[in-house]
């Protein structure tokens, strides 16, 4: 697990874009616009090795939340399936949840606490029926709010 941070705007700027999709890009506009973000900013990105343990999973982003906040980071990436990697198939539909349940709330109040923005690449959403799940990219702000969400349908 390696957190990778990026001092520069315009090099922070351009990770996050080529990371987020069109749906959060707008978001991520509107936070770059903010007069806050018109200063330097750090982005960290993570590297990390997921399992099928939500619980240690939660814990390995926590720690990682809470070393990049202290580093000063205010935009942090997660990567794809950062909350959990099924080990059979079938595995992840049965811990989908909605993004209002309470693996996101848990991760929503992590970055409240942190005063963070946190784009989680890849959290496995409850779909429209219980045989799917939705590859869902959600950005979280620092208030612990969805300020996006993107169903990755395309891949």
């Amino acid at each position: 697990m390696a957190l990778t941070l990026v001092t520069s705007n315009a090099l922070a700027i351009a990770a996050v874009r080529s990371r987020l999709s069109f749906h959060l890009r707008r978001s991520f506009s509107s936070l770059a616009t903010n007069a806050a973000w018109n200063q330097m900013a750090k982005v960290g990105v993570v590297q990390m090795t997921s399992t099928n343990d939500l619980e240690a999973n939660f814990q390995t982003c926590s720690r990682l939340v809470k070393e990049a906040a202290a580093e000063g980071v205010k935009l942090l990436c997660f990567p794809e399936s950062f909350s959990f990697i099924g080990a059979r198939m079938g595995e992840s539909i049965e811990i989908a949840e909605p993004l209002d349940g309470p693996t996101m709330q848990r991760y929503c109040s992590l970055a409240r606490e942190a005063n963070i923005w946190l784009s989680l690449g890849g959290f496995q959403e409850k779909g429209p029926d219980d045989a799917h799940l939705c590859n869902t990219h959600v950005l979280l702000d620092n208030y612990g709010k969805i300020r996006n969400s993107y169903r990755k349908i395309h891949l």
